[in-house]
């Protein structure tokens, strides 16, 4: 559904966002079931995207590890 030009934080969570709101919108469609296959579909995809929040904020923090532990003298 989503495609992003970059992975970045910012598009990210805007991106996560807005498929927030879609979710909501198509469970309200199906009288709130979040059982219906579309919801699960959009809930799965909201996963992914945390997921490579997730794995986007690890790389980071190590990058931000790895140059404190590069001044400790």
């Amino acid at each position: 559904m989503s495609k992003l030009k970059k992975d970045t934080k910012e598009d990210l969570l805007f991106t996560i966002g807005e498929m927030k709101i879609i979710m909501v919108n198509v469970a309200e469609i199906y009288n709130f079931d979040f059982q219906h296959p579309q919801v699960l579909r959009i809930s799965q995809e909201i996963d992914s995207l945390i997921f490579k929040l997730m794995k986007l904020e690890e790389k980071h923090a190590k990058n931000i590890t790895f140059c404190w532990s590069s001044l400790v003298f």
